[in-house]
């Protein structure tokens, strides 16, 4: 349902009056984090609790971000969820071919394939939950 224009708002207004500031903000910091994160070297992958460890924490922190991405815009638009997915995963990829130029890091078709997993998995909650809350 699209709300009309208000007569007295500035444009910019308008256009951030569909988000949800707090979780823009959450977006914004959890992806600066992950990019960070994974920016940093590693000093001994093999210490990892268990076998497959990075692909959970790869699918846990992209999972987090889409989440927190998609919460920010209030809009239930399939459009909304296919951008972020997108977006997402674009950035995953992108992260993983800098990854080359880290000491101690090295890029991963399957470390990508986690984080897009990880989005995946984010917004079906998301959608999910989404549902939910429309039909109570």
């Amino acid at each position: 349902m699209r709300h009309p224009p208000h007569p007295r708002l500035p444009r910019r207004h308008l256009i951030l009056s569909g988000v949800a500031k707090p979780w823009l903000v959450a977006a914004l910091i959890w992806t600066v984090l992950v990019l960070t994160a994974n920016s940093l070297s590693v000093r001994d992958p093999r210490r990892a609790p268990f076998p497959g460890a990075d692909k959970v924490t790869h699918a846990g922190m992209y999972g987090a971000a889409a989440y927190a991405w998609r919460r920010a815009f209030r809009a239930p638009s399939d459009r909304i969820t296919w951008l972020v997915a997108s977006g997402m995963t674009a950035l995953g990829a992108a992260d993983e071919w800098h990854q080359q130029w880290v000491p101690g890091r090295s890029p991963e078709v399957l470390d990508w394939l986690a984080d897009a997993s990880g989005v995946v998995v984010a917004l079906l909650a998301w959608r999910s939950l989404h549902t939910r809350e429309r039909l109570s």
